[in-house]
């Protein structure tokens, strides 16, 4: 295994641009435009763990509490497991399986993986909309490149 800063340095990378993905938290009233949110999935979680420490070297266990799935995301670091956790409740989509995936992404980022993301802008980006059975604005797709309206960071290529 590599020294300690090369695993820090290795977790806290930042990810290919084509892996972070965006989702819609707030629509327009009018349904032209979305606050948009960047995140990664729990596959590139994965992913960067074992690129960072080797698959052998890290472990997740899950705890529930109430409606709340803990995720205690164990890294083997100079010959010593150690432990961050966090949790989350369930999803809107896939409830279960997205409480564990999001439980497993918080936790990581406790490891530094993706924690910059929080730092992105969530800018408000072009997308098409349609009304639901309720009649309400629901958001369907991103118009436009996300990238491209965020302001605190270099563009995409």
């Amino acid at each position: 295994m590599t020294d300690d800063t090369d695993i820090w340095n290795k977790l806290a990378a930042e990810f290919p641009r084509e892996e972070i993905e965006w989702r819609a938290q707030n629509l327009k009233v009018d349904g032209t435009s979305a606050l948009a949110l960047a995140y990664i999935t729990a596959r590139h979680v994965m992913d960067r763990l074992d690129e960072a420490v080797g698959p052998a070297n890290w472990s997740d266990r899950y705890e529930f509490s109430g409606g709340t799935a803990i995720c205690n995301l164990s890294l083997r670091i100079g010959g010593e497991w150690v432990t961050k956790a966090d949790g989350a409740g369930t999803t809107d989509v896939e409830a279960e399986k997205g409480q564990i995936s999001d439980a497993l992404k918080r936790a990581a980022v406790r490891w530094g993986i993706g924690r910059y993301l929080y730092e992105i802008d969530s800018p408000w980006v072009p997308c098409d909309s349609y009304k639901n059975k309720q009649d309400k604005l629901v958001w369907k797709r991103w118009t436009a490149n996300p990238w491209d309206y965020v302001k605190n960071m270099d563009k995409a290529p």
